[in-house]
This record gives structure tokens, C-alpha cells and sequence, in this order.
């Protein structure tokens, strides 16, 4: 069997799934295509093979709000549905949107990094921290870090996901401005802290 053909075979097995769950009847002698009570034709019509009923995907696909395209380069069939979520999803600002539920040891603050100001910044103290409820909604956390132009000291943070550590960062005055990208899919209580006796600097922290 060509690749082409066993590509057909497969989609027309997982329209078959799709069918049971997507409030779909289909009648015998003609079978008849019908998505939430009304009927859809097509040039194409369903048929029974070997036992099974086979659909064709485009009008299927688009009658449940659905594109089709197909992919040459990659032999497949992509349907994509409108209630599918973007890939470029916008990112939730930590600072003015979603605020944290708990600061301790930390304001917020303006600071210059490497000659520039940001206004979107958490102040650490050793040990300060700063705690968002995120109750498992987002994938991943960047933000920024480093020491202030008027500061000679390094500078740490530590990041927990439910109470376990999954980065912490030191930097000093030559590192400059650092950006840091966390995977925090699952995590319900985001915890950022300074390290023990040092300070620590968050900067644009935001989630996605």
C-alpha cells in the first residue's frame, strides 16, 4: 500500500472516531452525512469498505467549522479547528495583570540595568519572594534578571513550582541583563525568591 494510501486510510479511520463523538448520524442505502441535523453533501459520498464507514474529510471537517489543507511536503491531511488555541498565545503580564497573591521582602520598583529602565521589576531582599496563583493555566514563564547600574553586589533568584525548585539563576555586574524561560506547564503556585543573603531582581515577568 502507497504512503498516500494508507494516509487516506488513516484519516478516514479517525473521521470514523470522530463521528461517535460529534453528535453525527449517519443512515444506510444511501448513507447519509448529517452533522447536527442537517445534511451535508458531498462529491464524494460515504461509503461502507470492509466493514467500515468511510467520510470524506473536507466536507466533514467544514461542517464542523474546521479548515482542511493539505500538506504535500509532508504526505498528511491537516485539519485545524477554530476553537483550537493559537500558537502565538499573548503573554499575561505578572506586575499589573496578573498580580501576585503574596510579596514578602519584595516591592516593586524601578531600576536601570546596563542603561536601561524598566519599571515592571520585583525587588528582592534576601529570602524576599513573590507568589502567583496560576492554578495550572499556563506553559511558560520568562522574565528577566541581573544587578542595577547603581548596585555592586550579585544578585540571585530561585523559582519554585508548587514548592519545588525548578531554576535558580545567580548573576553579577558583568552578566548584564539576563532573560530566563521556564517551562511551568501544570503549576499552580508560582514562587520566585532571592537567595539567602543575596538580593534578587525580576524583571517583566510574565506567562504564557
Amino acid at each position: 500500500m502507497s504512503k498516500l494510501n494508507k494516509a487516506k486510510y488513516y484519516i478516514s479511520g479517525v473521521l470514523t472516531g470522530a463521528v461517535l463523538f460529534s453528535g453525527i448520524a449517519l443512515a444506510a442505502n444511501p448513507i447519509k452525512l448529517i452533522v447536527n441535523g442537517q445534511q451535508i453533501n458531498s462529491d464524494v459520498p460515504p461509503q461502507v469498505i470492509n466493514g467500515r464507514t468511510m467520510i470524506p474529510a473536507r466536507p466533514l471537517a467544514e461542517a464542523l467549522g474546521a479548515t482542511v489543507e493539505w500538506d504535500a511536503k509532508n504526505n498528511a491531511v491537516m485539519i485545524t479547528s477554530n476553537n483550537a488555541p493559537s500558537k502565538n498565545v499573548a503573554s499575561v503580564d505578572l506586575v499589573n495583570t496578573l498580580k501576585p497573591y503574596k510579596l514578602h521582602r519584595a516591592t516593586i520598583d524601578t531600576v536601570t540595568v546596563t542603561g536601561k529602565s524598566f519599571t515592571n521589576a520585583y525587588l528582592l531582599q534576601d529570602e524576599g519572594e513573590v507568589n502567583w496563583n496560576l492554578d495550572g493555566q499556563y506553559k511558560k514563564l520568562t522574565l528577566s534578571t541581573g544587578v542595577p547600574d547603581d548596585d555592586t553586589s550579585g544578585y540571585k533568584i530561585i523559582i519554585y513550582g508548587d514548592g519545588k525548585e525548578i531554576k535558580s539563576e545567580y548573576v553579577t555586574t558583568k552578566d548584564g541583563l539576563k532573560e530566563l524561560t521556564v517551562n511551568v506547564t501544570g503549576v499552580k503556585t508560582l514562587t520566585v525568591e532571592g537567595g539567602y543573603v543575596n538580593k534578587g531582581l525580576i524583571i517583566n515577568p510574565r506567562v504564557q
